[in-house]
């Protein structure tokens, strides 16, 4: 059977793939989706990550890492965080949470992967995995044991390569490929490579200890290491790089989930009576994994409209707990069908989500963008280098800021422009059945 772009195996010839996440919710849900999507096209699909993150799927085999790798990464890291020896953030904070999130778990992450491998019978396996998963390197780098066919990796954020064309990842800082900014560029990456020296190291150490070759940069290897690397992104919100490996390319930002929404709420049809009364659309969220604090985003963002009886608000705060009530020019909800809000919105007050952000610029969304943590800060860069958002550049902005940014957006064209456009660029890409081709590699 031929797809566009390469052939794979029909549901009498399935081919084995391994489909590896961080055990972190918004790590694997943009890989289940992939695992389901595989899976209905009929292979033979097994998604591994953390017991407590991995979804329940009749499609997908699921499989937990072994020992002290079966952990969630987002409960661990509150609790890491209320540590009254936590260190403040920074150099130390970030080298201690790549050690213990995401180098540590390296040797249990790949003797799941051997087991699955030892599993197959021999028969050939594609591991895709997702650009923070580093449990492949080892046998990437040459450690001894059963080796899959392929490695496809799968770009769920921001590119973290470094390039002579960009600032280091988690700076924040706008692309600069003049002269200038190739100096300041090779400066930074000599001090970033420098900050990340303790975590280097003990992750040679540990990729020794399997009998694996030296790492390359920390920063580099997710996206240099695997066969081809595909971003689920397009050119233009992605840094430009010059430099990038041809194994690089881009196949489009992923459709929303919407098998896992609920019903609409009762008052939705007051967005749409809004719209008929020429009221502006305003979002806000904090997705549904940093949103333990809601003073960070969505309650500002109430308040900071809560006399504009032009506008009407709606919070999606992913919490059916969220305590919150109703401001008088809108609502407030837990989980929200995404699906049918984003078409909707004027506007979306976000924290940065990579893959929501994105959602909403294939709706046409422009963005009023406030995150700091995670990649954040620079999923928050980019898409205001894009020219479809305003980023704070805080992930706790003052009511006046939002409202500045928030008028800014409703006011400029411009944004809605700029969205409009990279919506469109968005529609030119099908990333599940870019993924599907890849497959192939005949």
């Amino acid at each position: 059977m031929r797809h566009a772009g390469g052939y794979i195996r029909n549901k009498e010839n399935p081919m084995k793939l391994v489909v590896a996440a961080t055990p972190s919710a918004a790590h694997v849900a943009p890989m289940a989706m992939i695992a389901e999507d595989l899976a209905a096209r009929g292979h033979d699909v097994t998604l591994v990550s953390g017991t407590a993150v991995l979804p329940s799927s009749n499609a997908v085999r699921t499989a937990a890492f072994d020992a002290d790798a079966d952990f969630d990464l987002d409960e661990v890291t509150r609790a890491e965080r209320a540590r009254p020896d936590a260190p403040p953030p920074g150099p130390e904070l970030l080298n201690r949470d790549l050690q213990w999130g995401f180098i540590d778990p390296v040797p249990d992450q790949h003797r799941t992967l051997q087991r699955l491998l030892t599993d197959a019978g021999g028969e050939p396996v594609t591991i895709l995995m997702e650009n923070g998963f580093n449990g492949a390197w080892p046998m990437l780098l040459g450690a001894p044991g059963p080796r899959a066919d392929r490695v496809i990796g799968i770009g769920i954020s921001p590119l973290t390569l470094l390039s002579a064309d960009t600032a280091p990842f988690g700076l924040g800082l706008p692309p600069d490929a003049s002269t200038e900014g190739r100096t300041r560029n090779a400066k930074l990456n000599d001090q970033v490579r420098l900050m990340l020296a303790p975590a280097q190291e003990r992750l040679d150490q540990v990729l020794d200890s399997l009998g694996a070759n030296p790492a390359p940069f920390l920063f580099d290897g997710g996206v240099t290491l695997p066969d081809i690397f595909l971003a689920l992104t397009i050119p233009s919100v992605e840094y430009p790089r010059s430099d990038a490996p041809a194994s690089v390319r881009y196949i489009g930002p992923l459709p929303l989930a919407t098998h896992d929404e609920g019903p609409l709420p009762q008052w939705w049809a007051e967005i749409d009576q809004a719209r008929a009364d020429d009221r502006q659309i305003v979002g806000v969220t904090q997705g549904t994994v940093n949103n333990g604090d809601l003073e960070m985003l969505v309650s500002p963002t109430l308040r900071a409209l809560a006399d504009r009886p032009d506008i009407f608000v709606v919070a999606a705060t992913g919490r059916p707990d969220h305590g919150l009530t109703d401001p008088p020019n809108g609502r407030v909800g837990g989980y929200l069908p995404f699906s049918a809000l984003l078409p909707r919105l004027d506007v979306l007050v976000t924290n940065g989500g990579y893959g929501g952000s994105l959602a909403a610029l294939r709706h046409a969304v422009p963005l009023v963008l406030a995150g700091d943590t995670e990649d954040k800060i620079e999923t928050t860069a980019r898409l205001a280098w894009s020219g479809a958002g305003i980023n704070l550049a805080t992930g706790r902005p003052d009511e006046a800021a939002l409202r500045s940014a928030i008028d800014t957006i409703l006011q400029d064209p411009d944004y809605r422009s700029r969205a409009r456009q990279i919506s469109t660029e968005s529609a030119g890409y099908d990333p599940l059945q870019s993924i599907a081709d890849s497959l192939d590699h005949s």
